[in-house]
């Protein structure tokens, strides 16, 4: 290896060199003589320092983890041939043609091929008179021959010997760059025209609006045309898919050399279809550059297994045929330098060479999707972060490609150079199916897609350096993430249509409604609906956007906002409804969404009810009030019943819910405790409502009863009469009283039956009830029947209640002596036994009885004659 110091050297010595072999115009004979002299001299003179130089400084040990095995110009035999026996395929290298030369060159395609023709002669000479070596190709794109070699029958030195050969190597295998998504693992859908019919719904694919093609289309009206389009792959399903037919003469099979497009694999029409391909039989388009002529190389076999030669063969066919772009989905794992100087001379024809940079994640890469003079590309999914296979690293310069590296290059730089879209990428598959698939495969063919759409829109011939400037300068990424060049996202996402502009020099707004929505599709009367509109600028010049709101057809408000490039900005629309329906609101035609204004909530008051509506003073009474809900959505409001009168009553509350259309009965009681007698009006308001009833509130009644008892003094067995007499100060509505007896053995019965009175027996004949409408006063009578024994005294009590159930305690006369005689003492067969005796005994201890009365019941039980 060289050190950097060394590659300037080298680098200051292509300039001199071109400064004074250029110097010829104008110049008279002697003095171009002079000069190529005095060219000459300084020219060895800097060779001896540089060679001075390089014997100072050393050579920088290589990296370990470079894996091609013949990573230095030095190495004359690739250490691979040093163990293949038998025939083996072997790759010439020779003198390269210098880039200096071929970037003077008008036809620097015919300076590669007679640079190729000269050196290449002893190796054809060589093998043309040896046994046990086949020419197999030659090559002027890198200056290289491919040799069949016996290696039983041809020493490999022997061959290393042959004049102007620097190095051997072997030709190793490439395989297309999706190496993983042709399993089935990771081919999320294969679908048939069919399939894809009934499950796809979109316009375009998500990497199309990604990169922003669709509107690179309408701004500058490119397509692609005009644009050629090289694809090294694994073939082209033209006969199935009629919009990836290859231009004419697009198509050269370097596998088994069919002169009939086809894919055997599928990766690459998925490829060319992500380019070149119009629309999925539902009108999805998917391809990025639709009328770009397309050129199909076909360099890998069914299995997606390709070698160094063949590469070689495919590179060399599109730059014959002109190609502006070569797209290259494919990759060796690693670090292979061999195809730099390839890739060089595809720059110096005028082609970009587009790479993806590998599947096997962060910090690795492949080649040539790790070179410095590739545009290798990264893969980025819907949700635009980085799919997860993406590989990308910072590589150094020196520790990898050593001496293999262009002077040119920088010390250390980083891969991808930008990212696209990549994962479940719908497109073109073999079979006339479609197919998603991940991989930076499927992305490096948008950047391929957009590089044509650039190179259309302009009448300049974009160089690669040109280009790869643009992208990297309109580049984005999501917000938050590194604004400097990084191993995920490289310089960012492509962006179509700024990268267009930046080549075409042009500068003009390109505003687009992104969304407009209102939002709530339901409001009520009076209250605010908001329209929110998204605007976009996907041009490169700050413009105005002017938003008219519609409703229902008519305009009713407008509203601008400037729009800087790339950027988004928000505008807002705020309406009212003074009337309940279905409102359509557009924003500069567009449909923002349907609005159905309801009625507010309205709590109807129909029904206000007391009762009782007359009550004593510190009685109550229950206030009713039936609350429906007449608006059209739910509402929840305080319904406050307020009294009104001489007396300052504080009001009631209740809350309430309703939904629309509901009916609610809410009841309070109202407490009269503290109003004066007089008449209230009661009001029950909701806040759209009122309705009233009256309450009356009176002094509570003055009631008397008084009972008289005709005869307090009675024998067993004998009546009595007891009258109520009732008196009230007013007439009462309903008036009543109760009589009781105790012990119940003692039957009452009314003996009164006025017109005005209802009066009722108790079943067990120890109560009386009698009820009076309308009457200030009133008179029960019953008669007491005393029972033949028991109690020796009855006691009465009874109760009157008016029409709001005051109750007073009818006064007077409360009991009924029964006198006791001998009689009282009898048993059941009217005569005086022992235990009456005993009775009359205990009585006279008690002083209920005098001796009379004993003597009279110890003269009973001697005679044992009854005495009842």
């Amino acid at each position: 290896m060289v050190t950097r110091y060394t590659r300037e050297l080298l680098t200051l010595l292509q300039v001199l060199h071109n400064i004074f072999i250029s110097s010829h115009t104008k110049i008279n004979e002697r003095m171009i003589c002079r000069r190529r002299l005095i060219s000459g001299v300084l020219f060895f003179s800097i060779v001896l320092v540089l060679i001075t130089t390089i014997g100072t400084v050393g050579a920088a040990p290589s990296s370990t983890a470079v894996v091609d095995t013949d990573n230095s110009s030095s190495t004359p035999i690739d250490p691979a041939l040093h163990s293949a026996t038998g025939h083996v395929e072997v790759v010439v290298r020779l003198s390269e043609t210098e880039r200096l030369q071929i970037a003077q060159s008008d036809t620097p395609i015919d300076t590669l091929q007679t640079n190729a023709n000269h050196t290449q002669k002893p190796v054809i000479d060589y093998a043309e008179r040896t046994d046990g070596i086949t020419i197999k190709d030659r090559f002027w794109v890198t200056n290289a021959v491919l040799l069949e070699v016996d290696t039983n029958a041809v020493d490999l030195e022997d061959v290393r010997s042959i004049t102007g050969v620097k190095r051997l190597h072997k030709n190793f295998k490439i395989e297309v760059g999706d190496t993983q998504s042709v399993s089935s693992t990771n081919y999320t859908t294969t679908m048939s025209p069919a399939t894809i019919s009934s499950d796809a719904t979109d316009t375009y694919t998500y990497g199309l609006e990604q990169i922003n093609a669709t509107s690179t289309w309408r701004r500058f009206g490119s397509r692609g045309e005009g644009v050629r389009i090289a694809v090294l792959d694994t073939g082209v399903d033209a006969t199935n898919h009629s919009d990836l037919t290859p231009a004419t003469g697009g198509w050269k099979d370097f596998v088994t050399n069919q002169p009939e497009p086809y894919d055997d694999n599928g990766h690459g029409s998925h490829v060319s279809g992500t380019i070149v391909g119009e629309q999925t039989p539902t009108g999805i388009y998917y391809g990025v550059a639709p009328e770009a002529e397309l050129f199909h190389g076909k360099v890998f076999a069914d299995d997606g297994q390709g070698d160094f030669a063949t590469l070689l063969d495919g590179l060399e066919w599109s730059i014959d045929n002109e190609a502006d772009i070569i797209s290259l989905s494919l990759g060796a794992d690693g670090y292979y330098h061999n195809l730099i100087d390839p890739v060089q001379t595809a720059n110096a024809a005028g082609s970009v060479v587009i790479a993806s940079v590998g599947n096997d994640g962060s910090g690795t890469s492949s080649s040539p999707g790790n070179y410095y003079n590739t545009i290798n590309v990264g893969a980025t999914t819907e949700s635009k972060t980085v799919w997860s296979g993406s590989g990308g690293e910072e590589i150094s310069t020196a520790d990898v490609w050593g001496t293999n590296a262009p002077a040119s290059w920088p010390d250390t730089y980083i891969v991808p150079t930008v990212t696209a879209p990549g994962e479940n990428v719908v497109s073109t598959y073999s079979e006339g199916r479609y197919a998603e698939i991940s991989g930076t495969s499927m992305a490096a063919p948008h950047v391929t897609g957009t590089v044509a759409l650039m190179q259309s829109a302009t009448d300049e011939s974009l160089t690669p350096t040109e280009i790869e400037a643009a992208l990297v300068d309109s580049a984005w990424k999501p917000d938050g993430s590194s604004t400097d060049r990084d191993t995920q996202y490289g310089s960012g996402i492509i962006d179509a249509y700024h990268a267009t502009a930046t080549v075409t020099d042009t500068a003009e707004a390109d505003l687009t409604l992104d969304s407009a929505m209102t939002n709530t599709d339901t409001a009520v009367v009076g209250e605010s609906v908001v329209t929110e509109i998204s605007v976009i600028n996907r041009g490169d010049a700050t413009g105005t956007f002017v938003a008219s709101l519609q409703i229902n057809g008519t305009l009713t408000q407008a509203k601008s906002v400037d729009v800087a490039p790339g950027e988004t900005e928000q505008l807002s629309f705020v309406s009212e409804f003074d009337t309940s329906g279905n409102y359509v609101i557009t924003v500069n035609g567009e449909p923002a969404g349907t609005v159905t204004v309801l009625e507010p909530a309205n709590f109807n008051i129909s029904a206000v009810d007391l009762n009782p509506a007359t009550v004593s003073s510190g009685e109550s009474s229950e206030l009713t009030a039936r609350v429906e809900n007449t608006g059209g959505v739910a509402g929840t409001q305080e319904l406050v019943a307020t009294i009104t009168g001489e007396a300052s009553i504080e009001p009631l509350r209740r809350s309430i819910s309703l939904g629309a259309g509901e009916t609610e009965s809410v009841s309070f009681d109202v407490p009269t405790a503290s109003m004066a007698p007089e008449t209230y009006t009661v009001t029950v308001a909701s806040n759209n409502d009122s309705r009233s009833a009256e309450l009356t509130v009176r002094d509570s009644p003055s009631i008397t009863a008084e009972r008289t008892v005709s005869d307090a003094t009675v024998s067993p067995g004998d009546q009595t009469t007891v009258s109520v007499e009732i008196d009230s100060d007013r007439s009462i509505d309903d008036l009543r009283v109760r009589e009781s007896i105790i012990p119940s053995a003692a039957a009452l019965s009314a003996t009164n039956d006025p017109t005005a009175v209802v009066i009722e027996e108790s079943e067990s004949n120890d109560e009386v009830f009698a009820s009076w409408q309308g009457t200030d006063s009133a008179t029960l009578q019953y008669v007491v029947t005393v029972p033949d024994t028991g109690s020796s005294t009855l006691e009465l009590f009874g109760t009157v209640t008016d029409t709001d159930d005051t109750t007073v305690t009818v006064q007077g006369d409360s009991q009924i002596t029964v006198e006791t005689t001998v009689a009282t003492y009898a048993g059941t067969n009217g005569r005086i036994g022992p235990q009456g005796l005993g009775d009359a005994a205990a009585d006279f201890r008690n002083g209920e009885i005098g001796t009379q009365l004993l003597g009279d019941v110890a003269a009973a039980f001697r005679t044992y004659e009854k005495v009842m």
